[in-house]
C-alpha cells in the first residue's frame, strides 16, 4: 500500500521485501527439503545488510510478533521475507 501526505510530500510504503542467497555453512542432508526458522532464531543467522538509500524513516512491521520468515533449503538456499514500512 502507498499513502501520500500532501503537506510534506512524503509517501508511506508498506510492503513485503523478499531476498534469497546461498550459505554453504547451512547445507544439510535430510529427508526434509527445507527448514522454517522461527522469529526467535532470526538474530542468530547471518543475513545481508540491505538498505534503502532514500528512505526518510523505516521500521519493521510488528503486530504481536515480527512479520518475518526465513526458510533454509537443504542446498543452503535461504529465502527471507520481511514486512517493512517506509517513509520516502
Amino acid at each position: 500500500m502507498i499513502y501520500r501526505c500532501g503537506v510534506r510530500q512524503d509517501f508511506t510504503v508498506d510492503f513485503y521485501f523478499r531476498q534469497h542467497w546461498y550459505d554453504e555453512r547451512l547445507r544439510f542432508n535430510d529427508s526434509n527439503d527445507e527448514l522454517c526458522i522461527s522469529n526467535e532464531m532470526l538474530g542468530r543467522i547471518w543475513w545481508p545488510d540491505t538498505f534503502f538509500a532514500n528512505a526518510k524513516s523505516a521500521r519493521f512491521h510488528e503486530a504481536t510478533t515480527k512479520n518475518a520468515f526465513l526458510r533454509i533449503k537443504s542446498s543452503g538456499l535461504i529465502v527471507q521475507s520481511l514486512r517493512h514500512v517506509f517513509i520516502l
